[in-house]
């Protein structure tokens, strides 16, 4: 790998290592952060010296019970940057089949940001306040569904097809920086997995 490297530029590195079922993983969590997680810490360290920040695998399954291992900024700040990426090359596509894998990588990068990011939200209020903040969340993310695609039609029929796009890319670019900038902590080597705040009792929140 470090004699390829060496002679050739890489924009991006994908893996195949089908390590979970529909169901879940094939080794339990433990066994894959002993065994599995400080070999591929060794190969994405090569891949990123030379440059290459991008690295994705297919997974083959249900990842959440591994999610906790390979980080969910991460995972979140990855998947934001895969989308942002696919926007880009819808953009700029020559011929309409090569929208299918710019289409694709979008919805790869969707699957891995849009679990994660709830979670990071969900993770950083009490339990009082969840379902609170994840409906504020969820009617944020309904409502960039009618502004989205009105600003969308504007920038198409002022500016040009490849406006939508291009500005989608940049809000999402944008988006992703904000949250590694916030989240940088837990970009090292260690995974740091915030738990909720304990549910007060009605002793403390009144201060008898």
């Amino acid at each position: 790998l470090e004699l390829a490297l060496s002679e050739i530029q890489v924009d991006y590195a994908a893996g195949w290592e089908d390590i979970c079922f529909r169901s879940g993983p094939l080794l339990s969590p433990k066994m894959f952060g002993e065994m599995v997680i400080p070999r591929l810490k060794r190969v994405t360290e090569i891949i990123r010296r030379h440059g290459c920040d991008v690295i994705w695998t297919d997974c083959d399954g249900d990842i959440r019970k591994l999610v906790p291992l390979f980080g969910e900024a991460r995972l979140a700040v990855t998947g934001m940057a895969l989308m942002s990426a696919g926007f880009v090359l819808v953009a700029s596509v020559p011929t309409a089949w090569l929208l299918y894998p710019a289409v694709g990588v979008i919805a790869i990068g969707s699957s891995m940001a849009n679990p994660n990011l709830t979670s990071l939200i969900s993770r950083r209020v009490s339990s009082r306040e969840q379902g609170s903040v994840l409906g504020g969340t969820q009617a944020l993310t309904s409502l960039t569904m009618v502004i989205g695609p009105l600003v969308s039609g504007l920038l198409f029929d002022k500016v040009g097809q490849a406006a939508p796009y291009l500005t989608g890319a940049l809000l999402i670019a944008g988006a992703a920086s904000v949250l590694f900038v916030a989240l940088r902590p837990e970009f090292g080597g260690r995974v740091v997995v915030r738990q909720p705040l304990p549910l007060r009792s009605e002793f403390e929140l009144s201060g008898d």
